[in-house]
This record gives structure tokens, C-alpha cells and sequence, in this order.
């Protein structure tokens, strides 16, 4: 397997394009075609997933198999959760509203 099968096969749910899959490993200097680094991908992968995130929202259609926004949104985020866990990075998101009525 190849780090582009590999990033490909990872995020294949979310329908990634070609182009954002070669955004992230042009990110993180890795060659596609090259024999997959585990490791690597899911550090590139983790540090841009603010394309995957994109990428992710702009493919979700209603025909066909659709994927509701909570659903992709939740699935998107336990990703990200747990690529930050394998990659020893603090997944530094809030993950949604903050309560801050006390500042009242």
C-alpha cells in the first residue's frame, strides 16, 4: 500500500477528491507513491484537517447515499479526536458552544 491508497482508503467515507488528498501529502513532504508510513499519513492527515473538514462538508449530497451534516459532522470530529490521540497532538477544538452565561 501507497501513502496516497492509504490516505485515500482513511478518508474515503467522506468523499476526499484526488486534489485534496494530494494537497495533504504535498503538505507534509510525503510522496505518493512511495510505501505507506502509517504514522506519517495520520500526522498529515491530523494537520490539515481543516481540508478534510471542508472537503467533507462541500460532498455530503441528499440523492443517493447521503450522510446527514450532525452524522458527518460527529464522524469528522471522532476522527479527528482519535488522530489526535495517535499522533500525541491536543486536539485543541471545543467541539461546539461554550457556555459563558456566568460571565453575565
Amino acid at each position: 500500500m501507497t501513502n496516497n491508497e492509504y490516505i485515500q482508503k482513511t478518508l474515503s467515507l467522506f468523499g476526499i477528491t484526488q486534489d485534496t488528498i494530494d494537497v495533504i501529502l504535498f503538505d507534509a513532504e510525503l510522496i505518493g507513491t512511495a510505501t505507506c508510513d502509517k504514522s506519517a499519513c495520520k500526522l498529515a492527515i491530523y494537520r490539515d484537517f481543516h481540508f478534510v473538514r471542508a472537503a467533507a462538508h462541500r460532498n455530503v449530497s441528499e440523492g443517493g447515499f447521503s450522510m446527514s451534516w450532525n452524522d458527518c459532522e460527529k464522524a469528522l470530529k471522532d476522527l479527528e479526536d482519535e488522530l489526535a490521540e495517535e499522533v500525541g497532538e491536543e486536539d485543541d477544538a471545543t467541539g461546539g458552544c461554550v457556555d459563558r452565561s456566568y460571565l453575565w
